[in-house]
């Protein structure tokens, strides 16, 4: 039963390959499938923009998949597939937070927020946001469940190798830091 359900998903490079043919179908499918992952990567890395600005996140995401059609178009063009889409798709993501946090101004001195509204609780999550997080949650492991285990490790440690604070994530992973440079290096390159 399990493989006549894995020959019924349409795996990513055919849609890939279909989407960047013009087939609108296969672009929404694979949107359907990554748009969260997307979305909750953006979040994760840029919640206080999200949270101060409705129309960031939406921005910041439809700026991504635009970035990766164009890139996708260009590496399927000479052959040089992304090894995991999902993958490809977190780091896009984070490369687009990178880019739009270094372009966003600071706030000018009289838009900074006064003291009595930073001391305020923040609002109780509303249900459907919660189950939309764990959905995110559960895609977000069955990407990393489909890591190599070696990536699976670094995986663990994404936030000390994205800030480049490569000695304290060398010695969680118990490599050198050349080493460890070297593995994430061949990361960026697989994606």
């Amino acid at each position: 039963m399990n493989d006549a359900r894995a020959s019924a998903v349409p795996h990513d490079d055919f849609l890939v390959s279909s989407a960047l043919a013009g087939d609108e179908a296969a672009l929404r499918k694979l949107m359907e499938r990554y748009d969260r992952l997307v979305r909750f990567t953006i979040f994760r890395l840029t919640r206080q923009e999200c949270l101060h600005d409705p129309d960031w996140l939406d921005t910041l995401a439809a700026d991504v998949w635009t970035g990766c059609i164009r890139s996708l178009r260009a590496r399927f063009e000479r052959d040089d597939r992304p090894q995991s889409l999902s993958t490809y798709l977190i780091q896009a993501s984070r490369n687009r937070c990178i880019s739009a946090l270094r372009k966003r101004k600071p706030p000018a001195a009289d838009q900074v927020p006064e003291r009595a509204d930073t001391d305020r609780p923040a609002p109780e999550p509303a249900p459907d946001d919660i189950a939309a997080s764990l959905e995110e949650m559960s895609i977000l492991r069955e990407c990393v469940a489909e890591l190599a285990p070696e990536r699976r490790r670094m995986f663990a440690h994404l936030q000390a190798i994205t800030d480049r604070r490569w000695q304290e994530a060398a010695a969680a992973l118990g490599v050198s830091e050349s080493t460890l440079r070297s593995r994430w290096q061949s990361v960026l390159d697989d994606s």
